[in-house]
């Protein structure tokens, strides 16, 4: 199947699908993003029609959720493969792919860079840029949050500073609670030396006390590798 989605077969993926209905094999996840290029690359779009399908930014955001959310390194590789081909979709297509990245707790980091650098990459050829100042590097950011490796909060910290002002307090709150609960009071300064005091909410106040006083006492008793 993927051979034939390469080169562009449709003749052959479609013989493929017949023989797999005749013998109720029903096409998973996977073979959806291999089918994508394939499809996407068609001129006539008959074929797609006729069977329901539209290959668009939601039908392929949709894959790649599945795909990055994924333990298999593979996924990565034919979510990378989904972005590559549906080119005019990246702005929309590339932030999911990195936040499935950061996302993710790698057994492999320099899998995980090359990864990262690809899907960068595509996003500074699209928008000029590393990213757009958009609710995208939120996503980002709450996905780096919601990785437990100890440099995940670096990364996020990175994305802060480099979009401070679109990301808002919200966001600066989300950073500093997993900053506080993992003991990372180094990062948690220079995330307080970054705040507008005039902006200070009650929730904030409360967390820029916490992180000068060093203190996650309640967070020590849960499962989250907290540092004292």
């Amino acid at each position: 199947m993927r051979y034939h989605s390469r080169n562009g077969d449709l003749r052959a993926i479609s013989g493929t699908m017949q023989e797999m209905n005749a013998l109720d094999i029903h096409a998973d996840i996977y073979i959806a993003s291999v089918l994508l290029p394939a499809l996407h690359s068609a001129r006539a779009d008959a074929p797609q029609l006729s069977h329901g399908v539209i290959v668009d930014a939601t039908t392929s955001i949709t894959v790649l959720e599945h795909l990055v959310r994924s333990e298999d390194d593979a996924a990565f590789d034919a979510a990378l493969a989904v972005i590559e081909h549906l080119e005019a979709c990246t702005s929309e297509l590339a932030p999911t792919a990195l936040c499935g990245i950061e996302r993710r707790v790698w057994r492999n980091p320099s899998l995980a860079a090359r990864y990262r650098y690809v899907v960068i990459e595509k996003m500074k050829k699209h928008q000029h840029c590393s990213f757009g100042p958009t609710a995208q590097t939120i996503h980002i950011i709450k996905a780096c949050c919601e990785n437990s490796a100890p440099e995940a909060m670096r990364r996020a910290v990175v994305y802060y500073r480099t979009h401070k002002i679109p990301c808002g307090p919200e966001v600066w709150s989300k950073l500093m609670d997993q900053l506080i609960r993992r003991g990372k009071w180094k990062l948690a300064d220079e995330l307080a030396d970054d705040l507008d005091v005039e902006q200070l909410s009650s929730g904030m106040r409360h967390l820029l006390d916490q992180a000068r006083a060093r203190n996650n006492s309640e967070f020590v008793d849960m499962d989250l590798g907290v540092e004292q």
